[in-house]
Protein backbone atom coordinates (compact mmCIF):
# COMPACT_ATOMS: atom_id res chain seq x y z
CA UNK A 1 0.00 0.00 0.00
CA UNK A 2 1.29 3.43 -0.80
CA UNK A 3 0.11 6.97 -1.33
CA UNK A 4 1.79 9.27 -3.87
CA UNK A 5 4.03 11.84 -2.18
CA UNK A 6 1.90 14.78 -3.32
CA UNK A 7 -1.17 13.29 -1.62
CA UNK A 8 0.35 12.18 1.67
CA UNK A 9 -0.79 13.71 4.94
CA UNK A 10 -4.46 13.80 3.96
CA UNK A 11 -5.61 10.62 5.69
CA UNK A 12 -5.78 8.65 2.45
CA UNK A 13 -3.58 5.83 3.75
CA UNK A 14 -5.67 5.55 6.91
CA UNK A 15 -8.87 5.31 4.86
CA UNK A 16 -7.34 2.73 2.52
CA UNK A 17 -6.20 0.60 5.44
CA UNK A 18 -9.54 0.93 7.26
CA UNK A 19 -11.35 -0.18 4.10
CA UNK A 20 -9.02 -3.14 3.65
CA UNK A 21 -9.55 -4.23 7.27
CA UNK A 22 -13.32 -3.82 6.95
CA UNK A 23 -13.35 -6.00 3.82
CA UNK A 24 -11.18 -8.57 5.56
CA UNK A 25 -13.60 -8.66 8.51
CA UNK A 26 -16.58 -9.07 6.16
CA UNK A 27 -14.89 -12.14 4.74
CA UNK A 28 -14.58 -13.54 8.26
CA UNK A 29 -10.86 -12.94 8.56
CA UNK A 30 -9.32 -13.06 12.01
CA UNK A 31 -5.61 -12.57 11.50
CA UNK A 32 -4.13 -10.25 8.89
CA UNK A 33 -0.40 -9.87 8.39
CA UNK A 34 1.69 -7.31 6.60
CA UNK A 35 5.31 -6.93 5.71
CA UNK A 36 7.01 -3.59 5.53
CA UNK A 37 10.35 -1.86 5.81
CA UNK A 38 11.82 -0.20 8.88
CA UNK A 39 12.68 2.73 6.58
CA UNK A 40 8.95 3.55 6.31
CA UNK A 41 8.51 5.11 9.77
CA UNK A 42 5.25 7.00 9.11
CA UNK A 43 3.67 3.88 7.58
CA UNK A 44 4.68 1.76 10.57
CA UNK A 45 3.14 4.30 12.95
CA UNK A 46 -0.07 4.20 10.90
CA UNK A 47 -0.19 0.40 11.00
CA UNK A 48 0.33 0.37 14.77
CA UNK A 49 -2.34 3.02 15.28
CA UNK A 50 -4.76 0.79 13.34
CA UNK A 51 -4.11 -2.20 15.60
CA UNK A 52 -1.22 -4.01 13.92
CA UNK A 53 1.32 -5.45 16.35
CA UNK A 54 5.02 -5.85 15.64
CA UNK A 55 6.22 -9.44 15.50
CA UNK A 56 9.71 -10.64 16.44
CA UNK A 57 10.56 -12.03 13.01
CA UNK A 58 9.69 -12.00 9.34
CA UNK A 59 7.25 -14.56 8.01
CA UNK A 60 9.15 -17.23 6.07
CA UNK A 61 8.73 -16.98 2.31
CA UNK A 62 8.35 -13.19 2.10
CA UNK A 63 7.63 -11.84 -1.37
CA UNK A 64 8.83 -8.35 -0.46
CA UNK A 65 12.63 -8.24 -0.76
CA UNK A 66 13.05 -5.13 1.41
CA UNK A 67 10.77 -6.44 4.18
CA UNK A 68 12.38 -6.35 7.59
CA UNK A 69 9.22 -5.68 9.60
CA UNK A 70 6.39 -8.17 10.14
CA UNK A 71 3.11 -7.11 11.77
CA UNK A 72 -0.18 -8.85 12.59
CA UNK A 73 -3.69 -7.49 13.10
CA UNK A 74 -6.02 -9.73 15.04
CA UNK A 75 -9.71 -8.99 14.76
Amino acid sequence: MGVAAGHQGRGIGRRLLATAIAGFRELGGRELFLESSSKLGPALKLYQSMGFELQPGIKPGSHYQRADVYMIWRG
